[in-house]
């Protein structure tokens, strides 16, 4: 007597085996949070700052500008992730860093530490984040002599003007689709009337289609982390 209702042969065979592959993507995407979450941590006990937590756009207080709406909110960058970015591209001595939406500063503090870094420039609209950031820069500095490299502003990324000296440019996925169109394009346009080489560090590349349409814009690397939301995407600019 045939039974129904229940699945034999190679169509059962396939759809267990995408059973078991979802199940493990799932569980290796829960072990990469767990292990990232263990890194912010330590990170924070060993030099007594507070640069861990995941903070939503809706809870930022003090923004200024008028896009809020289009941020995608606060998380840190990984440490070990992002000194491996550093160590394996050849930036050039008296480099000026700028992290766009920098939240508490975690990759500011981080960039000042090398010494082909002369600068590092944050910018940021939440006010609290700001606040956090600056007091960040203060305990991490102390014995470090790098307090005086590290700048924090607290502004709308869109109303920004860059220097003619930063060439390091980062961020860690802080606008949506639609912002992060308008900003590539505003950086193209001021690398164009100041030319020189730049660099944008791209973490959690989410919308890196756009880049890759975009004429002045070229990727040099993509280094792949552990972890949801962890690759870091490099660009050519100009």
């Amino acid at each position: 007597m045939e039974k129904t209702g229940a699945l034999s042969g190679p169509l059962a065979a396939r759809i267990g085996r995408g059973t078991i592959r979802d199940r493990a993507s799932v569980l290796k995407g829960r072990a990469g949070i767990l292990a990232n979450r263990i890194e912010a941590r330590l990170f924070d006990l060993r030099h007594g700052t507070d640069t861990t937590g995941k903070v939503p756009t809706i809870e930022l207080d003090h923004v200024v500008g008028e896009n809020a709406v289009h941020g995608t909110g606060y998380q840190a960058v990984n440490e070990a992730h992002f000194r491996h970015v550093m160590a394996s591209m050849a930036f050039p001595e008296r480099s000026v860093f700028l992290d766009i939406g920098c939240g508490k500063g975690k990759a500011l503090l981080l960039a000042a530490t090398y010494s082909f870094v002369a600068r590092a420039v944050g910018i940021e609209f939440g006010g609290a984040l700001c606040v956090a950031a600056r007091r960040n820069v203060i305990t991490y500095a102390e014995g470090r002599k790098i307090a005086g490299k590290i700048e924090v502003l607290h502004q709308d990324a869109l109303c920004y003007d860059f220097e003619p000296d930063q060439n390091i440019l980062f961020m860690n996925n802080p606008f949506n689709a639609a912002l992060f169109s308008v900003f590539v394009d505003r950086v193209h346009a001021s690398i164009r009337k100041r030319p020189r080489p730049v660099w944008l560090l791209y973490a959690n590349p989410a919308h890196s289609a756009v880049l890759d349409r975009h004429p002045g814009y070229r990727r040099e690397a993509l280094f792949r982390f552990f972890g949801p939301g962890r690759d870091i995407a490099v660009y050519g600019i100009g």
